[in-house]
């Protein structure tokens, strides 16, 4: 037992009864795999949404529509990650770790929905849009096996700009100035 801990300190045992791998470069057994990198910062984040709409069910919604929004937030893959997590924020703060883990560089949340008239639809999407965006935040970060990378700024679920490019925030409540 002392002849394999010395030769395990002096060149490494293998399963084979304590004989160095003496075909390894150096007489020393070969290293598996490479070690795992914290993840980076994620980036290239774009933000859009799914309308989808359809007659309202029963007679109550006898000309009116039934419709849904989900927003998406996408970013770049991350080299050496291994999931996501999402975290999530409300007007009342953030709570705790991840609400979610994905394996996937995009996240999609359910934002609005509700049933209008033909006429209202817009108005009434929008303006839920504009609720949710008010009440609800994520952030995001890279995993691997080594651990968690940065988190992103906070994104209001909801917010879609022009550019399609999110406006985040680096804490919640935060205010941008100027």
């Amino acid at each position: 037992m002392a002849a394999c801990v010395l030769a395990l300190l002096a060149a490494g045992c293998t399963s084979q009864g304590g004989v160095p791998d003496r075909d390894a470069p150096g007489g020393r057994p070969p290293v598996v795999g490479a070690p795992a990198v914290v993840p980076s910062a994620l980036g290239d984040f774009r933000v859009a949404v799914d309308h989808e709409q359809s007659p309202a069910p029963g007679p109550a919604g006898a000309g009116k529509l039934a419709w849904r929004t989900t927003w998406r937030l996408s970013w770049s893959p991350v080299p050496g990650a291994t999931s996501y997590a999402v975290h999530y924020g409300t007007n009342e703060g953030a709570g705790g770790g991840p609400g979610e883990v994905r394996s996937e560089p995009e996240l999609q949340v359910d934002a609005a929905a509700g049933t209008s008239t033909a006429a209202a639809l817009d108005d009434d999407r929008n303006a839920a849009l504009l609720f949710t965006s008010s009440q609800l935040l994520v952030s995001v970060s890279a995993r691997s096996d080594a651990g968690e990378g940065p988190r992103s700024l906070w994104f209001p679920v909801g917010d879609v700009p022009p550019t399609g490019r999110p406006i985040g925030s680096r804490s919640l409540g935060e205010q941008s100035e100027g």
